[in-house]
């Protein structure tokens, strides 16, 4: 099946979406599924930004997620957020990144050293 940008999956009817994207990405899993999952994976990523407010800064906030998947044991990597050094210590609860490299450079490290 051919890749649509999302601008595109916007234009379904959500009928059609919600068919499309099962087809692509297989139904939602159950809670317990997810959990095993989260768990599982070798990384967990987040991508913070929601949106863009009308000066064109990044709107950024936590969501559950963010809580799931430490919870259920996963690698977690997600954008800064300043939020997180309210419940976490950054990298080494979870793993922060600013930029695009320096999540690269963190998921090398992590890989190279499961422990």
């Amino acid at each position: 099946m051919k890749y649509l940008p999302g601008k595109l999956l916007n234009h379904l009817f959500p009928s059609q979406r919600e068919k499309l994207l099962r087809r692509i990405a297989g139904p939602p899993l159950s809670d317990e599924n997810l959990i095993k999952m989260f768990s599982r994976s070798k990384f967990n990523l987040e991508f913070a930004v929601v949106g863009k407010d009308t000066h064109g800064k990044a709107n950024t906030h936590l969501r559950l997620r963010d809580f799931e998947i430490p919870m259920s044991g996963g690698l977690y990597a997600a954008g800064f957020v300043d939020e997180f050094s309210d419940y976490y210590i950054p990298d080494k609860e979870i793993i922060l990144y600013r930029s695009k490299e320096e999540l690269a450079d963190k998921l090398k490290y992590y890989l190279a050293h499961p422990d």
